[in-house]
């Protein structure tokens, strides 16, 4: 155990007036071969605290734990490290959270979505008793996250294997895509390679139902996104019909967590987001054969006086060809892993 090297880190998300406490956890989590990220170590001099926490810190952890007192309660940057959408991104990419109160007066002032958590009691008290507890937790999130990405490279080797596979099939063609494809596809790519300006309005609902713009914070950002980027999240098994609402949900998820850190703002469960791009994005997919129309056929019996939306509809689907040209861009390499996109200015 002396010579591990692959062994877990863990966040300890805590208010500096709880050092003591979490300083002494640190020191028994690293006698159990567990790496304690603190911020009074690991974050040098000069450097931004908020840059250090979420690019360096926290995406960097195998688990995060977060330590509820009277204390962090009330202390803003524990606030920013518990928002409810970085626990949404933490589940997507395997990180564990794992809360922890110092008793049980604490807990009916969580948020309503942390009070389902199961959060036991951590005190000075039963400190000992639950430490084993503490570090089983630590190392079994460890070994599940470690079995989830085995999984996935194995994926990937699977996919590079049936990708040379496929390229030895062609007959020693140099890509396993036709002539006239590569021209097409290149052509498509030069044209949504480009950055365009993207509104987002942020908003409540009252008890009504009514939209409500965010107050104090900005409702509306404005911001301009890298247009091959959406092709990570466009035409996924969700549902093969096209939805530039639908879409806009997709963008916003994936850069929820950025696009909080740089405006400075919480996106929480009761913050609503409506993104619009400056283009109409779904009418150049149409342009380019990535989408197709689907007319319904009518019915032989058309009863009298039918409105005439009722006796046809269209329906906008992904084609195959948008499967195609997504499988191009992952062979040459050129579909970004997550969506790109800048800061310009606020409205």
């Amino acid at each position: 155990m002396n010579h591990l090297k692959n062994k877990p880190k863990v966040f300890l998300s805590h208010s500096s007036l709880d050092k003591q406490f979490i300083e002494r956890v640190a020191s028994d989590l690293r006698k159990c071969q567990i790496d304690p990220w603190l911020d009074t170590e690991e974050i040098r001099h000069g450097q931004s605290w908020l840059k250090a926490i979420f690019e360096n810190g926290i995406p960097t952890c195998d688990s995060v734990i977060v330590y509820f007192t009277s204390n962090s309660l009330t202390s803003k940057m524990v606030q920013k490290e518990m928002d409810s959408g970085i626990i949404s991104q933490l589940s997507e990419d395997n990180v564990s959270f794992i809360p922890y109160i110092s008793d049980e007066s604490i807990r009916p002032s969580l948020r309503r979505d942390l009070q389902a958590l199961q959060a036991p009691v951590w005190s000075e008290s039963n400190y000992n008793e639950m430490l084993p507890k503490v570090v089983a937790e630590i190392w079994r999130s460890f070994f599940e996250r470690h079995v989830l990405s085995a999984i996935k490279d194995e994926k990937v080797k699977r996919l590079t294997a049936e990708l040379e596979l496929e390229r030895v099939k062609n007959k020693g063609a140099e890509t396993p895509f036709l002539p006239h494809e590569e021209t097409d596809f290149d052509h498509i790519y030069n044209a949504f390679n480009r950055f365009e300006y993207v509104s987002i309005e942020l908003y409540t609902k009252n008890e009504f139902g009514t939209k409500e713009l965010l107050g104090k914070n900005p409702s509306i950002i404005r911001l301009s996104i890298n247009l091959i980027s959406i092709f990570k999240v466009l035409g996924d098994i969700e549902s093969d019909q096209y939805s530039e609402q639908a879409l806009g949900t997709k963008i916003f998820r994936d850069i929820s967590i950025g696009i909080a850190h740089e405006f400075n703002i919480a996106i929480n469960k009761g913050v609503y987001a409506n993104l619009k791009l400056n283009i109409d994005f779904g009418n150049d997919l149409l342009i380019f054969g990535l989408l197709e129309k689907i007319f319904s056929p009518q019915p032989q019996s058309i009863p009298r006086n039918t409105p005439p939306i009722l006796i046809s509809s269209t329906k906008v689907l992904y084609s195959d060809k948008l499967n195609r040209f997504k499988y191009w861009l992952v062979y040459h390499a050129k579909l970004p892993s997550s969506i790109v996109w800048q800061k310009t200015e606020l409205l």
